[in-house]
């Protein structure tokens, strides 16, 4: 916005009633809430009154007056308030950050699992938390590609981390009431006419330097070439402004009551100067979140997190199990966890796209009946279908349904086979049986050997002995 030079008499702060208006200063960067500072003089009959009427988020609108219309400089919160009292006179000094920072204050875990979401479905999910809130996003519209998981963060460093990933920043819209934001400047603005009055140019190589050895390797010097300029103009943080025959957006806006009129200086550079290295959340490294699987398939699993609200299965993550033992062959150790089973997600490293699921955690109480986990000394393998091997000091036990079929390896040496209906050894070729001392088949009813052939011995209920076959011989 263009307009003559802004005197303080011209000045209007909406929440004070100021007698006079001695120090303003307003400062705009990307990745940063703007802020404003102010000192006043209040009437003396008001006192200590602005103070304690000022309450948690009361906003504030800086703004003069332009041909009988009103046009807003800066809006936001007051973060803090103070009363300086000299010779009778109260000196009033506020301070106050950009509508963003509401942002900024509640601290969120959550996780964006559904890979095909867009770039701008997830910043607008986050933006929707907050009443009359708007959003301008300059970055491509693609899917996500990956687990996305806000940890332990405000929105604010959330969507900043985020967004970086594009070497975006995100830019505070100052001029209007609600919580507003671009992200990224916009490219193809509408070019705003700007009246230098001195201007500073500097190149920042310690900046290229930094940016092009660890974060874009495509950045080139002229990126990094700075105009400062002074101006009665009022920009915009990003605002796209033609100077030198040039085209430069605004990357930091600076604006000051000095000797009572408002100065301003903004820093223009070239659109890709205003690009962002990736910022990282150091906190997620080697946290662990607890979770539910709602999936399973092969060696993965999803989950539904207990930092989320709900999760359907659809759209959930598939997150790589670990296990014990596993090699590209396939061999190893393959036991899946169960559906509803409860588990962790590990993150190793800085990128959540690594993250995978670990150990199962038990819920088991033991209530209501006997306790597996009484003896520690006796572990077991055990699925929901009630099927178990258990490892004891007294040996190895299989069991299937309760009883149903057992296998026990005794620690005496001794093997049992329990089936409660039927017990089949069958091999292609030979089963040999052989005992050193005594050999014993019992039965309530009959024992019987035959073979295919047509030859049987049966020993019958009654006592009798029955021998059948093609040819008997009785020696």
């Amino acid at each position: 916005m263009s307009m003559n030079v802004i005197a303080y008499d011209n000045l209007r702060i909406s929440t004070f009633d100021l007698e006079y208006l001695k120090e303003l200063k307003i400062t705009n960067e990307i990745n940063n809430h703007a802020t404003l500072e102010l000192i006043g003089i209040l009437p003396s009959d008001k006192g200590e009154e602005d103070l304690y009427s000022t309450e948690e988020e009361t906003p504030i609108d800086v703004y003069y007056i332009d041909n009988g219309e009103k046009k807003s400089i800066f809006n936001g919160v007051i973060s803090k308030v103070k009363v300086t009292v000299t010779k009778e006179v109260y000196y009033l000094y506020v301070k106050a950050y950009s509508n963003t920072y509401l942002m900024d204050i509640t601290k969120r875990s959550g996780s964006f699992q559904n890979i095909k979401m867009s770039s701008h479905e997830l910043i607008n999910k986050v933006m929707s938390r907050y009443s009359k809130s708007d959003v301008i996003i300059n970055i491509p519209n693609k899917p996500i590609g990956e687990l996305v998981v806000q940890y332990n963060e405000t929105d604010w460093e959330f969507l900043k981390r985020f967004v970086s990933r594009y070497n975006a920043g995100i830019l505070p819209e100052i001029h209007v009431p609600n919580t507003k934001c671009y992200i990224g400047a916009e490219k193809n603005s509408k070019e705003e006419k700007v009246d230098v009055q001195s201007y500073t140019v500097y190149k920042q190589l310690d900046v290229f330097n930094l940016m092009k050895k660890n974060y874009l390797s495509d950045a080139v010097e002229s990126d990094y070439v700075i105009y400062e300029i002074q101006t009665p103009n009022i920009l915009k943080l990003g605002s796209r402004v033609n100077f030198k025959n040039s085209v430069f957006y605004v990357g930091a806006c600076n604006e000051e009551l000095i000797n009572g009129v408002l100065c301003n200086t903004y820093k223009a550079q070239k659109l890709n100067g205003l690009r962002q290295k990736q910022l990282f959340n150091m906190e997620i490294v080697g946290a662990s979140l607890d979770g539910q699987v709602i999936d399973v398939k092969r060696d993965k699993l999803k989950i539904k997190l207990d930092i989320d609200e709900n999760q359907s299965k659809e759209s959930a993550y598939w997150f790589p199990y670990s296990t014990m033992s596993a090699s590209p062959d396939g061999s190893g150790w393959y036991c899946m966890p169960e559906i509803n089973d409860t588990v962790r997600v590990y993150l190793p490293t800085k990128n959540e796209k690594e993250a995978f699921a670990i150990s199962s955690v038990s819920n088991y109480d033991g209530a209501g009946g006997s306790d597996r986990m009484e003896d520690p000394s006796n572990k077991y393998i055990r699925t929901k279908d009630d099927k178990e091997m258990r490892f004891t000091p007294q040996g190895i036990e299989i069991n299937s349904n309760s009883g149903q079929a057992v296998v026990k390896l005794n620690e005496d040496g001794s093997i049992s086979i329990i089936g409660r209906n039927t017990v089949n050894i069958t091999a292609q070729e030979t089963i040999n049986i052989r005992a050193e001392k005594t050999l014993t088949v019992t039965a309530k009813e009959s024992v019987a050997l035959s073979c295919d052939k047509g030859g049987s011995i049966t020993l019958a209920e009654s006592g009798d002995i029955l021998l059948k076959g093609t040819e008997v011989k009785n020696n």
